[in-house]
């Protein structure tokens, strides 16, 4: 069938998988109205929905001006069907993807999870979603209704996807059903309630601890709620679960598939040099340094984090916190409940760590925000600030000293970043160590916080952490698939794909493990193909970026994997300037790399999720385009 509507989503329409292009905006809303319901409509609704305020002589002579439009714009004339006073879109002549949810929700109620499934791939985005229609507000109330009507539809084809999956043990293909829920409703707290549940059934309760404090945090900010005793029941059964009583079938599985083994240490061994010399030129026995770490997510910053400190960090004390998404917006939520586990934790459980001197007491004003050494007359923020920065300061003067690290400040809230700048103070008296690693630096506060640590007392600098180079991935790739065999084309394969990043090469090669194909048969498959886990990651960050941002990466995508500003700036319509601005940007998100004078992707991978998020049409567009363009 060659002309298609895909109408869940932006609107678009194909004919024979090229895009067709339909100028006047009345004329597309009514094609998108007539293939959207697959009945014949009178031609005295459309004149209600268009022109309520004229008169019948009028109306008729606007549906005629109309029908004509809609017709010529049609690659198949024959498609449009008007019948005296009936118009329709001949069924049998086009294809549109409403209609097929519908007919799939109408089958979905015979409980086929591979129907449940499929109806929630067609499921694109809002019903005409940015379709504006203020000057026919008829219409626009119409397509409303609708919208919510469809996306009520959706929500619970996942709520039935999110119980079908839990009760077969697929707990992961539930918790991403649970996620697509709560992207569209997130004050849903049953389906913050099954997350809990799920995380419990997969043995993570961390992530069920975290996924509480969401819920928690959404209901109190939007509906000034409490979680139900329901919700409370759910979370407090998977903290009384042992670690040991996590789901058998996923350990089954998995020894089945032959995981790959993940090594924690595979670092840049030149960004590892260059940080530990920094450090070095910079010891004191007495007091301490500010230093970071940043780079792309998954690049090693943990990684190299956990090398350094086993080297540097003996008799010292070494606290790790890491900034969340989920709670940037509860104030010193990393260091809080950081502080608290270190002040509640038992002596023998930490190697060459005093006791802590009042512990019990600090643990207890942390969780409180209170302290009785702290004036009565401070604003309870305040309080806080103090209270926290008394803490870090008294563990800092126990023997050894303290080494205070905070990752992903990308994800910081206000309030952390100032107390880490406010602690800077104390590295020049007293034994203590701050560092902190960021990805790059993509809102107002962390820019704030970067140009400010310039200045701080005890700031060493900023490394940059690199990808891995072919050496340590034939490592990793000997570590994760053993004695498989391999060969240096292979090596250069991950290394292009991955541009050295460790968490896409980690997860490539689990991909390649689980496969169960050899190495040979995945090369001449041209296999090598996006795992969930990095195609998810990467549409993420993508999703973080500028409408500008994003049509610069796709027009490079299509142009290759190097390209230049002038190739660039002439297919994209945009200005030299323009394009210079978004080029900078996504260089510092680490999306690409400058070579000279042009530029490159950071790594296939890269290139390859940004094609792969085109639509067919837009993609084929874009790349007949550059064809032209470079020819």
């Amino acid at each position: 069938m060659g002309l298609k509507f895909f109408l869940l989503g932006p609107p678009r329409v194909t004919w024979d998988d090229l895009a067709v292009d339909i100028p006047r905006r009345q004329v597309r809303v009514l094609l998108y109205y007539l293939a959207s319901y697959p009945n014949a409509v009178p031609q005295e609704r459309l004149h209600y929905l268009f022109w309520n305020n004229k008169s019948d002589a009028e109306c008729r002579r606007n549906i005629s001006h109309l029908l004509t439009h809609a017709r010529s714009s049609l690659p198949d004339k024959n498609a449009l069907i008007v019948n005296d006073s009936l118009v329709m879109l001949d069924p049998q002549s086009i294809w549109c993807d409403v209609v097929e949810f519908k007919n799939l929700i109408h089958s979905s109620k015979e409980g086929s999870p591979e129907i449940l499934k499929q109806a929630v791939e067609y499921y694109r985005g809002p019903f005409l979603d940015g379709l504006q229609l203020s000057d026919e507000p008829e219409f626009e109330n119409l397509i409303e209704l609708e919208r919510f009507n469809l996306e009520r539809n959706y929500l619970n084809l996942l709520y039935k996807l999110i119980i079908t999956e839990k009760q077969t043990g697929n707990y992961e293909s539930a918790i991403e059903y649970a996620y697509q829920y709560l992207a569209k409703d997130n004050l849903a707290e049953g389906i913050h309630r099954q997350l809990i549940m799920l995380y419990g059934l997969t043995g993570n309760r961390e992530r069920a601890l975290n996924q509480f404090k969401i819920c928690e945090e959404v209901l109190h900010s939007e509906l000034q709620a409490e979680p139900s005793m329901k919700t409370r029941l759910a979370y407090q059964h998977v903290l009384a679960e042992s670690p040991s009583t996590a789901n058998n079938m996923l350990v089954q599985k998995s020894l089945e598939l032959h995981p790959v083994k993940l090594e924690p240490l595979f670092v840049n061994s030149e960004s590892y040099n260059q940080f530990m010399n920094l450090l070095e030129e910079n010891d004191r026995s007495d007091h301490g340094y500010v230093a970071m770490l940043y780079g792309e997510l998954g690049i090693g910053k943990s990684s190299l984090f956990t090398k350094t400190f086993s080297r540097i960090g003996r008799n010292k004390l070494i606290i790790r916190a890491r900034c969340d998404p989920a709670v940037r917006s509860i104030p010193y939520w990393p260091i809080k409940n950081l502080l608290m586990k270190e002040f509640k934790a038992h002596p023998s459980t930490r190697t060459n760590v005093p006791e802590f001197i009042g512990g019990t007491r600090i643990a207890s004003g942390v969780s409180q925000g209170t302290d009785e050494n702290i004036p009565s007359d401070m604003t309870s923020k305040d309080k806080y600030f103090t209270l926290l920065i008394n803490s870090i300061v008294t563990l800092a003067d126990e023997p050894g000293g303290l080494i205070f690290c905070i990752e992903d400040l990308e994800w910081a809230d206000p309030e952390t970043l100032e107390l880490f700048l406010y602690l800077s103070r104390y590295t020049q008296t007293k034994k203590l160590w701050l560092f902190g690693s960021y990805c790059c630096p993509e809102n107002k506060h962390l820019i704030d916080f970067l140009h400010k640590l310039q200045f701080a007392d005890g700031f060493l600098g900023n490394v940059q952490v690199h990808g891995v180079g072919e050496k340590e991935i034939e490592s990793m790739v000997k570590f994760g698939i053993g004695g498989r065999k391999f060969d240096e084309n292979f090596i250069r394969s991950m290394h292009h794909l991955s541009g050295g990043n460790p968490f896409f090469i980690s997860e490539l090669l689990r991909f390649i493990a689980e496969s169960g194909k050899s190495i040979k048969e995945l090369m001449d498959e041209k296999a090598l193909v996006l795992p969930p886990t990095v195609f998810r990651t990467i549409q993420y960050r993508l999703s973080r970026l500028s409408q500008i941002e994003r049509r610069v990466l796709e027009v490079a995508a299509a142009v290759g994997f190097t390209f230049k500003v002038d190739q660039i700036s002439e297919l994209s319509d945009l200005s030299v300037m323009q394009v210079l601005d978004a080029l900078d940007e996504l260089v510092s998100r680490h999306f690409l790399l400058v070579q000279s004078a042009q530029y490159q992707f950071a790594h296939e991978l890269v290139r390859q999720t940004v094609l792969n998020g085109m639509s067919p049409a837009r993609r084929q567009y874009l790349e007949e385009n550059c064809l032209g363009g470079l020819g």
